[in-house]
């Protein structure tokens, strides 16, 4: 929950900050006119991709950082949840069929829309990181056939029958199977960057 409340407070000051540098009031004056057309929003994740830092005082990543890809778009979400429980409720058929947005699977204009929006600033944040030289993935780095042959190899040196049962089973399970998870690798929505091929 403390996570949830931290999102909600750092996704509205990052709004905020974004309405003082484009004058259209402030967010508690803002009309369905504003909130519920795709302007604001457009520009609101222009200006996570491209203006937004960390400001001071703020737990977690460094002051003066960008955000990370999918903290970006949480803030883009969180932001348009408050504006759909601003409006929504009582809003027109226009307003609630915008708000489908929110809806994954409402295969909507407004919907796709803003689908692409958030997939398009976390591509923009992740190339941000990558030019950056951030360390993005944090697992264990995958074993590629250049790491397999040094462990056949050290087995083939020790040349007992056990090592060379050893060396049989993992050269075939990694030829056989190759990287585990590769379908998500290739996904545009796992994407990550692979240290292993700069």
């Amino acid at each position: 929950m403390a996570d949830s409340d931290n999102i909600k407070k750092s996704a509205l000051r990052a709004f905020k900050l974004f309405l003082e540098e484009n004058p259209c009031g402030l967010w508690d004056d803002l009309k369905e006119e504003t909130l519920c057309t795709k302007t604001i929003w457009d520009e609101f994740a222009a200006y996570l991709s491209d203006t937004y830092v960390i400001p001071k005082g703020c737990v977690g990543a460094g002051t003066g950082s960008r955000l990370a890809p999918n903290t970006a778009t949480q803030y883009l979400s969180q932001m348009m949840h408050r504006a759909s429980e601003k409006f929504k409720a009582k809003g027109s058929a226009e307003i609630q069929l915008f708000f489908t947005c929110l809806e994954y699977k409402a295969n909507t204009d407004f919907s796709k829309w803003f689908f692409k929006l958030k997939m398009g600033l976390k591509r923009v944040l992740f190339n941000c990181q990558v030019e950056a030289g951030e360390i993005l993935d944090k697992r264990a780095t995958p074993l590629y056939l250049s790491h397999m042959r040094k462990i056949v190899r050290a087995y083939c040196l020790e040349g007992s029958p056990e090592s060379a049962l050893r060396k049989f089973v993992l050269l075939s399970l990694f030829l056989v199977a190759g990287r585990t998870g590769e379908i998500a690798t290739v996904t545009i929505a796992g994407l990550k960057w692979d240290q292993n091929f700069t």
